[in-house]
């Protein structure tokens, strides 16, 4: 049996689609004059694709990890994590971590990282960021941040 590895990618606008826009309580034309956006849809996009980066940034500056609350009293975060040994070897041999000053990290990678429980098992997923916030993560730990 062959399996298809899929993907999913969508933005902040795509999120806010169904939202109901009766229940926010901000005039059309405020959100126009004051925020420039034309669309009340497009102006909780905004918001929180903004919220998303404060809470990226928090977590890169001050080592904070950042817990999601889930359905049946279950919990998942997001955090950075220290990549040493084999694992670090091997993303490092493939192009990863090559802003990082290895003796200054004490040998040690970082990676943002989604993690959850499902099913009794406690589960992991990379989170890639972009350019600006890697460039932030490997200044810190370049600068001797470590983050656990």
């Amino acid at each position: 049996m062959s399996y298809i590895k899929t993907d999913f990618c969508f933005t902040s606008y795509d999120i806010f689609s169904t939202f109901n826009l009766k229940q926010l309580k901000i005039k059309r034309t405020v959100v126009q004059d004051k925020y420039g956006c034309n669309k009340k849809q497009r102006f909780c996009a905004l918001v929180f694709t903004y919220c998303c980066y404060l809470i990226v940034l928090d977590i890169i500056q001050n080592n904070a990890t950042f817990v999601l609350p889930l359905f049946n009293h279950k919990y998942a975060s997001i955090f950075v994590k220290p990549i040493t040994g084999e694992t670090l070897k091997f993303a490092r041999q493939h192009g990863a971590f090559r802003d990082l000053d290895l003796l200054m990290t004490n040998f040690t990678g970082y990676q943002m990282i989604y993690s959850w429980e499902t099913g009794g098992r406690y589960k992991e997923k990379p989170i890639y960021i972009n350019k600006r916030f890697k460039d932030v993560l490997y200044k810190y730990a370049n600068e001797g941040k470590q983050y656990y």
